[in-house]
């Protein structure tokens, strides 16, 4: 099943599903979805601002910052805040993917009378073609939810459940 095509009752509970999660949870433009887990994120700090405006300088100078001083950038040393964008940007990355196929789903199948002729019973995309980026997206999210407050996670999972 896993690289059959998806049946056309399947992709019309997909596009349902999807269609209602994106109108009331998950926003579909990322700005908006990067935007909900920004809120949540540690906030970017002086010395990444300064680093990221004046990276030429890091970089040639090899982070010298003075006589007896560190150095400005430690290699070994990445921060929670780096960690957070890193899995909001995969999270993003994939769950745009999971709206691409969507999306050509939606216009390649009948699913809703839409512009193929085609009076087939399964559409042209494969159940793996979804289920890969939804799958990397809720990897990503679990990677970013590792980051939070164990005590937070527990309070949105107790909301969740009600």
């Amino acid at each position: 099943m896993k690289n059959s095509n998806i049946s056309t009752e399947d992709a019309k509970a997909l596009l349902d599903l999807i269609s209602r999660c994106t109108k009331t949870y998950i926003p579909e433009n990322e700005s908006d979805f990067k935007k909900i887990f920004d809120e949540y994120s540690d906030p970017i700090g002086y010395k990444e601002k300064f680093m990221d405006n004046n990276a030429f300088l890091v970089y040639y100078t090899n982070g010298y910052d003075g006589p007896n001083r560190k150095k400005l950038e430690d290699s070994s040393y990445v921060s929670k805040q780096s960690l957070q964008y890193g899995a909001r940007n995969d999270a993003w990355s994939a769950w745009n993917d999971v709206l691409s196929e969507i999306s050509y789903i939606r216009k390649s199948s009948n699913v809703f009378g839409s512009a193929s002729t085609s009076s087939s019973l399964y559409v042209d995309s494969t159940y793996e073609d979804v289920l890969e980026p939804l799958t990397k997206t809720l990897g990503a999210l679990d990677q970013y939810l590792l980051l939070a407050p164990e005590e937070d996670v527990k309070k949105a999972n107790n909301l969740y459940e009600k």
